[in-house]
């Protein structure tokens, strides 16, 4: 994982894929200024396989994830996945025994990726996680949608369908950094519907306004869509010439369900000692 101001997601991120059967999670913080590295330190001190670090630099995850390969490789890992701070991957029974059941000449899994999208009213930190009910019920093809944006018609981002992301066995690499496509394999991927990555596609960045990622960087036109769609349940997202239906999906909801208090009581812990440390002469 390569990660930034992360502390929202990232307690609940790590327990829910220790439950699905992940054995270590190597992390590079890049230079967050939240409560990211005193959850980090927590986490990584409390009994958790973590293991971290901190890049200060120049957000370059496709350069930072590499290393994080060979360390996991040089560490006797099976398989390497690279992990998003909003995603969740998951596989019915967990995805260590998907992955240790496949026969040996598979060499990469390619997953689906579903864009989940925020209820207009959740509250932020963990517990906002379980506002992220619904998805677009029949996603737009990237041609599809870049021919909608040619012509003057801007679906939301979420509408787009996501490229499927990989994971790998550990004397592979990630083409480009990238978690799209593998380097060094003899055979294509496993396509399969039986592993899923869940993503975080609506964020409530000051808990109160939501924000469409990749939509936007104007605030104010990505707050007039929310208030064209605002909803207790969204039933629909975009404007009139391009608006898209929406479906329940509660596949993340049960993922998050067991993780989000004891994540919220561990974030209070470590953002009050942070604050005391600060405060210190």
């Amino acid at each position: 994982m390569v990660v930034r101001n992360a502390a929202d997601t990232l307690g609940v991120v790590v327990r829910h894929h220790l439950v699905q059967g992940v054995d270590e999670l190597l992390v590079v913080d890049n230079g967050s200024d939240d409560a990211t590295p005193s959850l980090l330190d927590a986490l990584s001190t409390g009994g958790y396989p973590v293991r971290w670090r901190s890049d200060p630099g120049p957000f370059l995850p496709a350069e930072m994830t590499p290393p994080l390969v060979r360390e996991a490789r040089a560490g006797g890992a099976d398989w390497i996945i690279a992990i998003d701070a909003d995603e969740f991957w998951l596989a019915d029974g967990g995805l260590k025994r998907f992955l240790a059941g496949l026969p040996g000449e598979v060499e990469s899994v390619a997953a689906n990726v579903v864009n989940l999208v925020q209820w207009r009213f959740a509250p932020g930190g963990p517990l906002g996680l379980m506002g992220i009910v619904c998805r677009t019920s029949k996603p737009i093809d990237k041609r599809e949608y870049d021919e909608a944006l040619a012509g003057g018609r801007q679906y939301p981002w979420v509408a787009r369908r996501f490229g499927r992301k990989v994971i790998v066995r550990a004397d592979l690499d990630f083409r480009d950094g990238t978690a799209h496509s593998a380097v060094g394999n003899s055979a294509p991927p496993l396509r399969t519907n039986e592993v899923i990555c869940l993503a975080r596609a609506i964020q409530d960045r000051n808990h109160r306004e939501g924000t469409i990622a990749g939509l936007s960087d104007d605030g104010d036109a990505v707050e007039r869509i929310w208030r064209r769609n605002s909803w207790v349940l969204p039933a629909s997202l975009g404007d009139v010439r391009a608006k898209v239906p929406l479906r329940l999906d509660l596949r993340l909801v049960r993922c998050v369900l067991p993780h989000p208090l004891s994540t919220r009581s561990e974030l209070r812990r470590t953002t009050s000692a942070t604050a005391l440390s600060l405060a210190s002469p």
